[in-house]
Order: structure tokens, then C-alpha cells, then sequence
């Protein structure tokens, strides 16, 4: 049995479980804990039912009436994994955007897919796709002013490529987009991914 099996099994009450194994499943597939937990597809909360042995999953709905229990389960969650908080690392990131914004001259798509690669590397939670959105854009907007102030030195690529990863990273922050925003907007395809985090996340 995981530690995160004993940690579920350690829950009061059928809704408490099946909650709680819903937030692991978020944040592992999507690096974020979502502000409602059961904003997720039904064909997710049967799924993890099965799994925990509980016949009836619309248990569930009683897990968000205390609002504390999703915040304590949470952080639960986030110490067992290892997680940082974003606000730990936003400081440190922003200074990596603006420094890759002036080194390389990438655009945003291209330097919020290394943000997001960035924070994967640190096991650091993700914000909203629009709070990364907004420091990607203040980053770049800084390093047009660096660079009107000290132009890059001569023989300095301006496309160089900085990221870890390269491509790898690309295709895991185009991931991360895809997913970030069909938890936000229910676009199609949502279900399936979930199914498929589902299983590959057993309790």
C-alpha cells in the first residue's frame, strides 16, 4: 500500500475518501489543485469509486459543504508529495522569464511553455494559466526596457536555446495548456484525459 493509499484510507467517511482521492488525482494531472475538487467528470469520481470500494460515488457532494476540509486535505497532500507552493518560487521564476525573454528574444507561447517546464523541474505547484500569462508578459515587457538600456553583447545568438529540455519541454508545456484550459472552460475532449489520469493514478 502507497502512503497516499494509507492517507486516503485514513478518512472519515466514504465522501472524505473519495474527495481526497480526487485533489491527488488534480494535482498530479494537471499540477494544480482546482478551487471547486468535484469541478471534474462523473466518469472520474465512478472510476476512483470503484477503486475505493464505494457503492454510492454521489457521496461526494458532501465533501465540499466544510469549507476547511478541502484546504487541509490539500496541503495534506502537497507536504506528502513534496510539493512548493507557487508563492515559494514566483520570485525566482519571474527572474528566469525576464532573463530568457532578454536572452533568447523567445514570444510568450514559447517562454510560458519554459515557465511551465520550470516549475515541473521544482515540483512547484502551477498557478492559472492567466497568472502565468501575466508574468510571462511583464517579464518580456522588462526586457525590451533592459535591452534599449544594455543591448546584448556582440556574438550572443538572440535565439539561443536556454530552456532544459528543449523540445521536451515544449510538448510538456503544451500539455499542461491543453489541460489547464479544459479544466477551466469543460472543453471537449476533457473526459477522456481524465479517464486516463484515473488509471494511470490508482488509489
Amino acid at each position: 500500500m502507497t502512503r497516499i493509499a494509507r492517507l486516503i484510507g485514513k478518512r472519515r467517511g466514504d465522501h472524505s475518501r473519495l474527495g481526497f482521492a480526487l485533489q491527488v488525482v488534480t494535482v498530479r494531472h494537471l499540477g494544480m489543485f482546482l478551487a471547486d475538487p468535484l469541478d471534474v467528470p462523473v466518469e472520474l469520481v465512478d472510476y476512483l469509486a470503484e477503486q475505493l470500494d464505494i457503492e454510492d460515488p454521489s457521496c461526494v457532494k458532501q465533501y465540499t459543504e466544510r469549507e476547511k476540509t478541502k484546504l487541509e486535505h490539500a496541503w495534506e497532500i502537497q507536504q506528502e508529495c513534496g510539493l512548493s507552493s507557487f508563492a515559494a518560487v514566483e520570485s525566482e521564476l519571474s527572474a528566469w522569464i525576464a532573463d530568457q525573454a532578454w536572452v533568447t528574444g523567445d514570444g510568450p507561447k514559447a517562454i510560458l511553455e519554459g515557465a511551465i517546464a520550470w516549475l515541473r523541474d521544482r515540483r512547484a505547484l502551477l498557478p492559472g494559466i492567466a497568472t502565468l500569462e501575466r508574468l510571462v508578459a511583464e517579464g518580456r515587457q522588462a526586457a525590451v526596457g533592459e535591452r534599449e538600456v544594455a543591448p546584448l553583447p556582440a556574438g550572443v545568438p538572440q535565439r539561443r536555446q536556454a530552456r532544459r529540455g528543449g523540445r521536451g519541454n515544449r510538448r510538456a508545456g503544451a500539455t499542461h495548456r491543453r489541460r489547464a484550459g479544459r479544466a477551466a472552460d469543460g472543453g471537449a475532449g476533457r473526459s477522456a484525459g481524465w479517464r486516463r489520469c484515473g488509471r494511470s493514478c490508482r488509489c
